[in-house]
């Protein structure tokens, strides 16, 4: 029976190809709607921590400050967080990859105490832990290192060491933020003097010292590799754009979405160690302001039907240049 020649062979090939850019698309970032996730439909939330599991914290606010936190763990659901602690007017800042989650409560919208919550274990009032007098819980790693707030100073509790007074050690000017640390125990800094737009973001390195990233903005927190995110205002009237901050180049988060995702990311709340899972503020396709949960990473689904894809070119192309070899000898 007759082969069929090169000329057709490479028609064929690249009819597959075509076929398989449509039903196998690339793989892109995938964007949840906290208000939605939670139950609380337009009610917005506030979204600062995520780990590296997809669990995402949020906080419900009302005219007097934060009113709930709950937690989210994929495949066991919501939990609320109050209802699981006894705390009221409770804020959630941060969790680790061991599920630890820190806590802020208040009164009258004026901060009172931060706690460690533990899955399984409990609360620890981090003040009386620290000697801190009302301090407010920021950050959070999987050593269990954390970020305190205390009026214009910023704290480093570390578990067996104690407290490190990150104004005395890094030398930068008052008011100081700490609203990061990573697994390395990189510390994001955010030096606040007036005006707006001249604050100065750093990366305190314990043993190594300070490292400037030229950013001038808010931040809001820190990867294990050294990416930051937080947000960028806009030059004139307008809203802000959520942001990754990677070596001194800045990218719109954005740019991440799917084209036809309908979000406008506003805010870099939190980012997880690996930096796969963002959080922040944004608006929503139904034009309300709501906190997201960003995936960055593409479906294992669509990445295991891509590789078919991609299985089933490799096995044409070696078909094709073995009918190739038998023209050639026939020829």
């Amino acid at each position: 029976m007759a082969q069929e020649s090169p000329p057709r062979l490479r028609v064929v090939l690249g009819a597959i190809l075509v076929a398989l850019c449509a039903v196998f698309p690339a793989a892109g970032a995938t964007i949840v709607d906290l208000g939605t996730l939670f139950g609380l439909g337009s009610s917005p939330v506030m979204a600062d921590g995520v780990n590296n599991s997809g669990q995402v914290v949020v906080t419900t606010t009302g005219p007097n400050g934060p009113v709930d936190a709950y937690l989210y763990t994929p495949g066991s659901g919501v939990t609320d967080l109050g209802s699981a602690t006894g705390l009221s007017s409770v804020q959630a800042r941060a969790i680790n990859d061991a599920g630890q989650i820190l806590l802020n409560t208040y009164n009258s919208g004026v901060i009172a105490d931060s706690y460690l919550y533990t899955p399984g274990s409990g609360l620890t009032d981090l003040g009386a832990l620290t000697g801190l007098s009302a301090p407010f819980g920021i950050g959070i790693n999987d050593s269990g290192q954390m970020l305190f707030d205390r009026g214009n100073d910023a704290y480093l509790y570390t578990p067996g060491q104690g407290l490190t007074d990150l104004d005395s050690v890094t030398g930068l000017p008052e008011p100081l933020v700490a609203p990061g640390i990573n697994n390395q125990g990189q510390i994001l800094l955010f030096s606040n003097p007036a005006p707006p737009g001249t604050q100065d973001v750093q990366v305190y390195t314990p043993g190594s010292g300070l490292t400037d990233t030229g950013y001038h903005h808010p931040v809001g927190g820190i990867t294990d590799a050294g990416e930051i995110v937080g947000n960028l205002p806009p030059s004139g009237p307008g809203v802000p754009d959520a942001i990754l901050l990677n070596e001194g180049v800045v990218t719109d988060v954005n740019t991440l979405l799917p084209a036809d995702s309908g979000w406008d990311l506003q805010t870099g709340g939190g980012i997880s160690a690996s930096g796969e899972f963002i959080v922040g503020q944004g608006l929503n396709p139904q034009g309300h302001q709501q906190g997201y949960l960003l995936d960055t990473a593409p479906e294992p689904a669509s990445l295991a039907l891509f590789a078919a894809g991609a299985l089933l070119v490799a096995l044409m192309r070696k078909r094709f240049a073995a009918l190739m070899q038998i023209e050639r000898q026939r020829s």
